[in-house]
């Protein structure tokens, strides 16, 4: 998994929020759990930082008005306590930070937010999923914040021509509405030929819909708040470095729940997978008797009639992953 690199947090912002009414939403209405007091390191990286390693190689796209972005680092909670006939078996708070859009929200709707008397729902954007092999192990205790729409960043990879390029983005939604998928903010990836800035498309589809150059995720409300975008895209012969984009997309459809207000601390990358597919290569060599010469195939060859011979076919990979044996391949031959 390609990571932010080890971001220095001893210069960090240190923040605190204690969240009175920890809740659990069930088919009778919101039950009071507890309470508990978060904390969590930020760390807001501009576009000059990022060019001196800051984000571990990942450059900001110089954007006005969206050209920083944080990184956050979840701490251990405190202060935890349990409303009577409750336990750390119904409610065991993890390192999370409590997201409210700099002030903004006041309405209790989704994970990890806050209303106006501190209650919060117990589903938290916490660190401890990073590590779930379903979506990517991350294994890091610290995240990655665009912020606001439109803010890119990118990094470049070698690669192999002609060739599959499997991607696995790991992200999450501030602000999606629990219960409700694709609610959040949207996040999107886009992969190109590093030199000439040609889009990849993902593989064909078997339903025959066009094939996407641009990936869009859209986060669900999974209890322990990330999920996974992936995708496989063709590299074309002759692109050996590829730029992968990750860019905040479109605003939650959770409007409601901030005041009118854009979202300003959301759009959260946790990692990428990038794992390089076979680079494969066919050749054949037309034989005859023991002769490779005699009936070798040019532009100019006239074959006679009934003539016996065989192809020798060798199929090469040139890197990444192997090829494995239930791969099946159709090689059609045509002969003027």
């Amino acid at each position: 998994m390609i990571l932010f690199g080890t971001p220095d947090f001893s210069n960090a912002t240190s923040h605190t929020k204690t969240c009175r009414k920890i809740k659990l939403l069930g088919i009778n209405g919101a039950i009071n759990l507890g309470s508990a007091t978060y904390h969590w390191k930020q760390k807001e990286i501009t576009v000059d930082e990022a060019k001196a390693g800051a984000l571990g190689g990942w450059k900001i796209v110089d954007k006005e008005g969206a050209n920083t972005v944080n990184i956050v680092k979840p701490e251990a909670p405190t202060d935890i306590e349990y409303k009577a006939g409750q336990s750390a078996t119904t409610y065991a708070p993890k390192p999370a930070k409590v997201y409210d859009n700099n002030g903004h929200v006041t309405a209790t709707g989704g994970q990890n937010r806050p209303n106006a008397s501190g209650g919060v729902l117990r589903y938290m954007i916490s660190t401890d999923r990073l590590g779930n092999e379903s979506i990517g192990k991350v294994n890091k205790d610290y995240y990655v914040e665009l912020k606001k729409q439109g803010t890119t960043i990118y990094k470049d990879f070698d690669v192999n021509p002609n060739s599959h390029l499997y991607a696995n983005l790991v992200f999450s939604s501030a602000y999606g509405k629990l219960g409700l998928t694709s609610s959040g903010e949207k996040i999107k990836m886009k992969i190109v030929d590093a030199y000439t800035g040609q889009p990849l498309s993902e593989l064909t589809r078997k339903d025959g819909k066009a094939s996407d150059t641009e990936f869009i995720g859209q986060p669900g409300s999974d209890s322990d708040g990330f999920a996974a975008l992936w995708r496989v895209v063709k590299v074309p012969e002759g692109t050996t470095k590829v730029r992968v984009f990750v860019e905040a997309g479109d605003q939650p459809t959770t409007s409601d729940y901030l005041n009118g207000h854009k979202v300003e601390d959301g759009y959260i990358v946790a990692g990428l997978g990038l794992t390089p597919g076979p680079a494969l290569t066919l050749t054949t060599t037309v034989v005859s008797g023991r002769d490779k010469e005699a009936y070798g195939y040019t532009e100019n060859s006239i074959y006679k009639n009934a003539q016996q011979g065989t192809f020798n076919l060798t199929l090469s990979n040139h890197g990444g992953v192997g090829v494995v044996y239930q791969t099946r391949y159709e090689v059609t031959l045509k002969v003027p």
